[in-house]
């Protein structure tokens, strides 16, 4: 594009950037303590200093709890093609040199928070424009840093083009076009907003080098976040939680009274009545006086609604419900467990399919900037993910070895440990390699369980 239609097709575009940054804004609001039911309660009640105490107090950012759940477990782990690690070790490279073993959580929080997060992948070159080309940079961004446009977002791989907004994303000062054939740099005056384009620099990639990550894309292409999906129920417990804060700071003690009896004459003669009652006194009147109290208002039912409404959302957002009340557990067994988990897991499996896909794309799109065109063209690359799940090693170790007992190579059941790197997994197929008897796996188990004197006197293991 020109440097005249780049900034025609900004202006263009700003004014959907702007309500689309209003709506991302709001779901920000949700996953923090500046909720929008303290917003919508300031703007229905009174002006009250206690009140509004009590409504920031009621404030509970339980949104953030459950995307962070499923963001935790979703880490990539082992990167395969069929039958060639080399080629594997080398599309991993990118992701490992650009730290996203440690920013991958963001990326995925964002995409589940919002619906959308994106990665932009460039040549090394196109960033340092003197340098040599070398390991491509991944960069991940929010929906609110980055804004594309799509012809077919059903059908098409990458994006027509993409605008990335430089510096705080509600007062940005400059900004960056990604299309086909380049980056292009443009500066915003901050009193007139007016842009300027600065300079273009190539990318040579031949696409617009942005994947984007969908939560849950739809046939209609759209891709709804778990706040949007939530915060009505999420609403729900806020507005209960205030009720409860109300009546226990204003009508939670019982409210004595007393009718029929003469009013002090000031209120020295008010004082001076106070005075005479000792601890040990007995408060008498005369005819037509009654005492009495008023009870205090029950906060059971108050309780009980807080407890219905987190049920709900934890059933509707595939929640275990212990994570939202605090953990509690009570006499449940390891098979009750894995039960009570088990449409998480269902949740996070379906998260993990349709991300793995892209973290596919990222790879191959990856190699391509670096100049591995045989690699970029590999449409075989699966995507693992860590096994997240709390198991006893020893357990673990108990099935592989009756696994291997059933004739399955040692090599295979190597990937099959939860938490082991792709360095540590091709380290012990290697030493795997040199023998073909399935009890080498075992020792290799027994050592890491037991220490390196396993398989002596006292081991579990059993002689085939």
């Amino acid at each position: 594009m020109t440097p005249a239609a780049v900034v025609d097709l900004v202006n263009d575009e700003l004014a959907g950037i702007g309500a689309r940054q209003v709506e991302l804004d709001q779901v920000d609001q949700w996953l923090t303590a500046d909720n929008p039911m303290d917003t919508y309660r300031r703007a229905h009640t009174a002006p009250n200093t206690e009140k509004g105490r009590l409504g920031e107090l009621s404030v509970t950012p339980i949104l953030e709890l459950i995307v962070a759940e499923v963001a935790q477990q979703m880490i990539v782990g082992r990167i395969s093609v069929p039958g060639d690690d080399t080629a594997a070790s080398r599309l991993r490279r990118p992701w490992d040199a650009n730290g996203m073993p440690s920013k991958q959580y963001a990326l995925w929080h964002a995409g589940l928070a919002y619906g959308q997060s994106h990665m932009l992948v460039l040549p090394d070159r196109a960033l340092r424009p003197h340098g040599q080309r070398g390991v491509a940079s991944l960069l991940p961004f929010s929906p609110r840093q980055l804004f594309v446009k799509w012809g077919d977002p059903l059908e098409d791989e990458y994006p027509l083009w993409a605008i990335r907004l430089i510096g705080d994303v509600n007062e940005w000062t400059g900004l960056r076009v990604y299309d086909e054939q380049a980056v292009h740099y443009l500066t915003r005056d901050t009193t007139t907003g007016g842009l300027t384009y600065v300079e273009y620099r190539e990318h040579g990639m031949g696409v617009c080098p942005v994947v984007t990550f969908s939560n849950d894309l739809d046939l209609e292409a759209r891709s709804r976040g778990e706040v949007e999906k939530f915060r009505g129920v999420a609403g729900r417990l806020e507005k209960t939680t205030l009720d409860r804060l109300m009546a226990q700071h204003y009508n939670s003690w019982k409210v004595r009274y007393a009718t029929g009896m003469e009013e002090p004459l000031d209120s020295q003669d008010a004082a001076e009545q106070r005075q005479k009652l000792a601890h040990n006194d007995i408060l008498v009147g005369g005819a037509g006086v009654q005492f009495g109290t008023l009870p205090e208002t029950s906060l059971d039912g108050l309780l009980k609604a807080a407890e219905a409404d987190r049920d709900t959302l934890a059933a509707v957002s595939q929640t275990p419900v212990w994570a939202l009340n605090g953990g509690q557990l009570v006499n449940l067994s390891a098979e009750a467990l894995l039960e009570a988990r088990s449409m998480q897991r269902q949740k996070v499996a379906q998260k993990q399919r349709s991300n793995g896909v892209g973290v596919a794309r990222v790879l191959r799109l990856a190699a391509h900037a670096e100049g591995r065109e045989d690699d970029a063209g590999r449409f075989d690359i699966t995507v693992g993910w860590e096994d997240t799940e709390s198991r006893a090693l020893s357990a673990t170790a108990d099935g592989l070895f009756k696994l291997g007992q059933l004739g399955i190579p040692p090599e295979l059941l190597v990937e099959m440990i939860p938490g082991l790197s792709s360095e540590r997994v091709a380290d012990w197929k290697a030493h795997l390699g040199s023998g073909s008897e399935a009890g080498r796996l075992v020792d290799v188990l027994e050592r890491q369980i037991y220490g390196q004197n396993a398989g002596g006197q006292g081991s579990y293991r059993a002689t085939p």
